[in-house]
């Protein structure tokens, strides 16, 4: 008999299924390192970090580096400074400047969130890394700095959802009770929020913008250490499913202590909290509880550290404590052990003549976990392909969700890909078989269509003449010749103009020239329609920039006697069929050029036969 296990319950068990090194080296403070991908963590300082205190780094699943920022530039694996990978809006003083979240379905893309100084105007923005670009080293791409949210405490945090592909990422709004919980699926970036009002009101102090926000590793939790006016941590509930933050539990009494760094066991039954300042105090509390046990079971695990900083959970489940203008990290070792079985080691890891700041990498909370079914292409037109990150020798049944293909609605392959017809929201299935057990796992995917921008043909520019560009797209962000993020763009200069739009992962793009404004019409004044292909017809001599011109012709008794909008094919000198008189008549001309003002001339034109 087949066995069944729900996704959550695999998610939490130790096995090499979901195992994964993105997380395996840290780059921080001044040309700080650490790699976890030897026996024992290893120190490296040839990198090229310097900041006060955020910064993440993403490695591949192998555990080799691809690139890290401190929320201001960003560093290939090579420790250069990527293409366009400068003037990030983040700061090298912001307590979690950066976070670094693989696209999902995508391999070679990834958003680094960034976060402001002190609620500043800046916020919550997001740019996107390419490391298919510059030869595999990545570039940062032309989607940069997209604003979320502006006025946010120096926190963000992403928490994968339970399919293990699709994203929260949370920040909380400055002068507010409020969170924002942003989904992020293999179609993009939803603009717009999960809204939580629950907590403190946030406000007072820029300081108590400080401090870091963590989620446990199966998401269901969420802290947040408040570093100035109101001095405490904040423990939450959070809905993996919905976004929503709720039932907080106060954790104060710090009196004038600025907690800053928090950090959850590996289990997520503890939380450990670091003050702020010279003593370096490190707190520990018991989360198995009601909330009035948890506020009661504060212990102290540790102190010594000069201006003590962030912790953060290593893949060798061990929590590293970062210390300001130190040549050391302290480590917690088995911080799944209550009170001093714990064992806080004080300046235990020696950082090779390195200095560390008062900040450690942000990662997702299930940094070291793999997804197990990623997809790419969610865009319509194409196909999209589905990948399984198990091992190759188990058996596997798709259902793409799709029954209007028939036959093609279902695939055996361990990498196959499906084409949907039409846009929409489909339920994806697999059943994997392994050694007797089953895996059940379903996740939406989602067909969009391609955003469409169309400026029309080239077209001159007049003298004066303002001209807006509209690129407007739903969920779009948006990049101009000249670097504009806008959806609009005004025109005031002849050149070329083109804009770039990405919504839901699907681009689309356009280019438009304008060119001098010289639109006019010069009519013949005679014209011989004897049948000999010479002059036959009342046509333009010349015809420029005009977009749409009529012509009304009249006999000398001001009788109409013609009239067309197609002024380039012309009168052929008959009137109802039959020949015209030779002689003298009467024209009329009207039309349009670009600057759509409308021009009118006249003038005599002479048959002759």
């Amino acid at each position: 008999m087949l066995k069944k296990f729900a996704l959550i319950f695999l998610l939490v068990m130790p096995t090499l299924l979901f195992s994964q090194k993105e997380g395996n080296q840290w780059c921080f403070g001044i040309g700080a390192g650490i790699d976890f991908n030897t026996q024992a963590p290893s120190p490296f300082s040839s990198n090229s970090t310097n900041t006060e205190e955020g910064c993440s780094s993403i490695s591949d699943n192998m555990g080799n580096l691809l690139f890290y920022t401190n929320g201001v530039s960003v560093w290939n694996s090579q420790h250069e400074l990527m293409p366009n990978g400068n003037d990030l809006f983040g700061n090298v003083s912001s307590t979690q400047s950066a976070l670094i979240v693989k696209k999902p379905g995508i391999d070679e893309q990834y958003y680094i969130f960034t976060t402001g100084h002190q609620a500043d105007i800046y916020g919550l923005r997001f740019s996107i890394v390419d490391m298919s670009l510059d030869g595999g080293l990545g570039d940062v791409t032309n989607i940069k700095n997209i604003e979320l949210q502006s006025r946010i405490l120096e926190k963000v945090v992403a928490i994968r959802q339970d399919n293990m592909m699709d994203f929260w990422v949370v920040c909380h709004l400055w002068d507010s009770t409020r969170f924002h919980s942003y989904e992020i699926t293999a179609s993009g970036i939803n603009f717009t929020p999960v809204i939580s009002d629950v907590g403190s009101h946030i406000m007072g102090s820029a300081n108590t913008t400080h401090g870091y926000m963590k989620a446990n590793q199966t998401g269901d939790r969420l802290a947040l250490a408040h570093g100035g006016f109101i001095h405490d941590v904040e423990l939450f509930d959070f809905n993996k499913e919905s976004g929503e933050i709720t039932n907080p539990i106060y954790l104060r009494d710090f009196i004038t202590d600025r907690p800053y760094g928090v950090e959850f066991s590996p289990d997520g039954n503890i939380l450990y909290c670091s003050i702020l300042g010279e003593v370096g105090t490190v707190y520990q509390y018991d989360l198995l509880g009601d909330s009035s046990y948890i506020q009661n079971s504060r212990t102290i695990i540790g102190t010594g550290t000069d201006y003590s900083g962030a912790l953060q959970l290593g893949p060798d489940g061990r929590i590293y404590h970062a210390s300001k203008y130190a040549d050391y990290l302290s480590v917690i070792e088995h911080p799944n052990v209550l009170g001093e079985g714990c064992d806080y080691q004080l300046n235990s890891f020696y950082l090779d003549g390195a200095q560390c700041e008062l900040g450690l990498p942000n990662f997702v909370n299930t940094i070291y976990q793999n997804a197990p079914v990623s997809s790419d292409e969610v865009c319509d037109g194409d196909s999209t392909y589905f990948v399984i990150n198990f091992p190759n020798d188990g058996v596997q049944e798709w259902n793409f969700g799709d029954p209007d293909s028939g036959e093609d609605n279902f695939s055996g392959e361990l990498s196959p890909s499906h084409f949907y017809a039409d846009t929409g929201t489909y339920i994806v299935t697999l059943n994997y078989f392994l050694e007797g057990e089953v895996l059940e796992y379903a996740f939406k995917l989602r067909i969009y269509p391609n955003p469409e921008v169309d400026f029309g043909p080239d077209k001159g520019l007049c003298e004066g003449q303002v001209i807006s560009l509209d690129a407007s797209t739903e969920n779009g962000y948006y990049y101009w010749q000249d670097g504009s993020t806008r959806p609009t763009y005004t025109v005031t200069q002849r050149g070329t103009y083109w804009v770039e739009v990405i919504a839901n992962t699907c681009v689309a793009s356009d280019t438009i020239t304008y060119g001098f404004c010289d639109e006019h019409i010069i009519m013949p004044n005679i014209f011989t329609p004897n049948g000999d292909g010479k002059n036959d017809n009342f046509i333009p001599i010349e015809y420029k920039d005009v977009e749409e011109a009529t012509v009304q012709i009249y006999n000398r008794w001001g009788k109409l006697v013609f009239e067309s909008d197609n002024v380039l094919s012309g009168w052929n000198g008959r009137i109802d069929g039959a020949n015209a008189a030779a002689g003298v008549y009467f024209y009329v001309l009207s039309y349009n050029g670009f600057s759509e003002i409308t021009y009118q001339t006249s003038g005599y034109i002479t048959l002759v036969r």
